[in-house]
């Protein structure tokens, strides 16, 4: 038994030993004493990939996409739109084409489609009626997404 705890003190020691030892040691970081190099002239050409379904601006103040879209049964037409409300502002939604659900996929938002306002959370489901305009509210420091359900004849 003595003779284990005086091997477990020590490996205690080597390895304390060794941290020490390696935290010792010099590590010189890069400063630039200079000043940065000039950008590159002409255009600068985007490294990255674009995105499959990008936000694009429309009239309301609100950004929207259409992320997946089919057709349904019956002639109809199957639209899943997500809607983006910039931060601490008022936009207006245009009337649908059809009845949607809205989903509230992200932040908080206030509804106006009459006369009462109608406060939402993420993950909070509204029906709309078809022709139905809405005027949403975000009170929010970060955007909001709601996602819309649209089923509309072809």
């Amino acid at each position: 038994m003595r003779r284990l705890a005086c091997s477990v003190l020590l490996a205690a020691v080597l390895i304390v030993g060794a941290g020490l030892a390696a935290c010792q040691r010099s590590h010189n970081a890069f400063v630039a004493h200079e000043p940065l190099p000039p950008p590159p002239s002409g255009p600068l050409k985007f490294a990255g990939a674009w995105p499959e379904h990008p936000f694009h601006k429309e009239p309301g103040n609100v950004f929207a996409r259409t992320i997946f879209q089919t057709d349904g049964p019956n002639g109809s037409r199957i639209e899943i739109r997500d809607i983006l409300i910039p931060p601490r502002t008022r936009s207006s939604i245009a009337a649908l084409p059809g009845p949607a659900v809205m989903e509230l996929a992200t932040g908080t938002a206030v509804l106006r489609s009459g006369e009462k306002p109608d406060s939402m959370v993420s993950g909070a489901l509204r029906s709309l009626a078809a022709g139905t305009a809405v005027e949403v509210e975000n009170p929010d420091a970060d955007p909001s997404i709601l996602r819309l359900y649209v089923i509309r004849a072809r």
